[in-house]
């Protein structure tokens, strides 16, 4: 009877640590879940308080944006998540695009995006990979440079103008 009371006991403490780490395992997958989802409201939190533009992708799939990026592009989240980036680069872009995802290129680029008014937007791109719903994503910070590439190339034009002028001077000096 001994023997019997023995084996039940230790069964019951088997059983009893099992179902400990059972609860622990529970716990601890709880507390991992928590964890993530309070990276990702930090994240959304810093993505909407930032200057620029910022959007998360998966395999090019937009999974998160924050409010700058839809107020300078006019789109709402709405239109934005659930679809391909590619469906608001400029097509020429395409390759380049995909070359720096490929090669997890972090270095600031240039591109031209397609606003909600279909008007062409040049954008500084710059990307980091990161890990988001416990998936690999990509962070892409997008600044509006509309303004500087304008000025950019007024400057170009200028410097064309004042080299022909020159030049122009240049032959009628010689005449």
């Amino acid at each position: 009877n001994t023997v019997a009371t023995r084996k039940t006991t230790t069964k019951n403490t088997k059983d009893e640590h099992s179902e400990e780490i059972k609860n622990l395992r529970k716990e601890v997958a709880a507390l991992k879940k928590k964890l993530e989802s309070d990276k990702e409201e930090q994240i959304r939190k810093l993505a909407d308080v930032a200057f620029e533009g910022i959007a998360i992708h998966q395999d090019g799939v937009i999974t998160e944006v924050n409010d700058a990026l839809c107020k300078t592009f006019g789109y709402s989240k709405k239109q934005l998540i659930g679809h391909s980036i590619t469906k608001y680069l400029r097509p020429d872009f395409l390759p380049l695009v995909a070359e720096k995802m490929k090669n997890n290129i972090t270095k600031p680029y240039r591109i031209v995006i397609i606003d909600s008014k279909n008007k062409e937007i040049w954008v500084e791109v710059v990307a980091r990979e990161t890990i988001y719903k416990n998936k690999p994503a990509r962070v892409v910070a997008i600044r509006d440079i509309s303004k500087q590439k304008g000025n950019e190339d007024n400057n170009q034009r200028l410097k064309k103008e004042i080299a022909e002028r020159e030049n122009a001077e240049r032959i009628l000096n010689y005449n």
